[in-house]
């Protein structure tokens, strides 16, 4: 481990060095193994926050919800961290030319290298990003690219819009023309929050994709204890959110399951 500094109320940026991950899409994430003993026995996912392939340097954006992520923010530099990944598919990026990133919390977390890469792609990158108050946003300088353009939200009005993201996102794209605004909507955050990121995706006839959240115990597919519900063809089909996600085509999701 390299390093591990607070960015914002109980949220925490860990960098890794000396990881060897190969190529990684935005919207992947790898399993840590936080302890070489077993409590905490399974591993923990954390989706990609930033990777620079050539130093092989991982970013990881996470919140302090439990036992795990209580540990690991106590690490120190130098201590060695267990890295499986990276796993699962990541978000769509070709074909796309205006991009809407709409993150929540610690949603915000693989919106920011999936903004790197679309901004260093030349697609036209504006990310919305919400919390309950400043206190639980990284500072305002805290940006993926220099040329992303950043709106923040908050409930109560410390920082930016006063209300939530999706009330933010909902005025945006009255405001704004379709073909000057997105024509792809990516979202992370809490389940209450997707579904109404689609609902306002689809009344605006625009596609959009979705990193679902779930406990992952394998992380490969293999323990099926991840299934999310998704509309098929065939009907309700139950896809593995570690292996078939966590990135879903947000229209497919089925969210009141």
């Amino acid at each position: 481990m390299k390093s591990i500094d607070p960015t914002a109320r109980d949220c925490y940026l860990l960098e890794i060095e000396g990881v060897e991950l190969g190529p990684v899409i935005p919207g992947q994430f790898v399993h840590l193994r936080v302890l070489p003993a077993t409590d905490p026995f399974l591993r923990r996912p954390f989706s990609v926050h930033s990777y620079d392939t050539g130093n092989r340097l991982l970013s990881l954006l996470f919140q302090e919800r439990g036992k795990a992520t209580g540990i690991l923010k106590e690490l120190k530099p130098g201590t060695a961290i267990d890295v499986m990944g990276p796993l699962g598919n990541g978000f769509t990026l070709n074909g796309v030319a205006r991009a809407l990133l709409v993150g929540g919390g610690i949603g915000i977390a693989p919106l920011y290298y999936l903004g790197r890469r679309l901004r260093e792609a030349g697609v036209e990158t504006r990310m919305l990003a919400g919390g309950a108050t400043s206190l639980d946003l990284p500072a305002e300088n805290y940006k993926p690219h220099p040329e992303v353009q950043i709106l923040w939200s908050t409930e109560d009005g410390s920082r930016g819009y006063r209300g939530t993201v999706v009330a933010m996102l909902k005025e945006h794209l009255l405001k704004n023309p379709r073909e000057e605004t997105a024509d792809m909507i990516y979202s992370c955050g809490p389940t209450a929050m997707l579904s109404e990121v689609v609902k306002t995706a689809s009344n605006h006839r625009i596609p959009v994709e979705v990193s679902l959240e779930a406990v992952f115990a394998c992380g490969v597919g293999a323990c099926l204890g991840c299934v999310h519900p998704v509309n098929a063809r065939e009907g309700t089909r139950y896809l593995r959110v570690c292996k078939e996600g966590p990135v879903f085509n947000g229209k497919e999701v089925i969210f009141d399951a």
